[in-house]
């Protein structure tokens, strides 16, 4: 048996229903059965390496790490909002 995920919504009248994303576990015949009647439903799950090694891609942080640098990469001269700035913002 192998794990599959399913493309898209399917279901047929002798198996699912099943929604797209969901990963199932089915036997071989039955796998080649369902791509044949819905062909591409089916997507091997490839497993994740099993000796603990981490993935090649690397992931993105994109977390702002110096809040007191602005967008243009240069330091921030403007400090925290007062109360008498956010009067005049607030129009009271």
């Amino acid at each position: 048996m192998a794990k599959y995920i399913i493309q898209w919504n399917y279901g047929s009248g002798q198996v699912g229903p099943y929604l797209k994303g969901d990963v199932v576990e089915v036997e071989d015949e039955l796998a080649e059965w369902m791509n044949r009647d819905s062909p591409g439903v089916l997507k091997p799950v490839k497993e994740a390496k099993k000796n603990g090694t981490k993935s090649s891609k690397a992931k993105s942080d994109r977390m702002l790490k110096n809040p007191l640098w602005d967008r243009q990469g240069g330091p921030s001269d403007q400090g925290a909002i007062t109360k008498s700035d956010f009067k005049a913002i607030k129009g009271d």
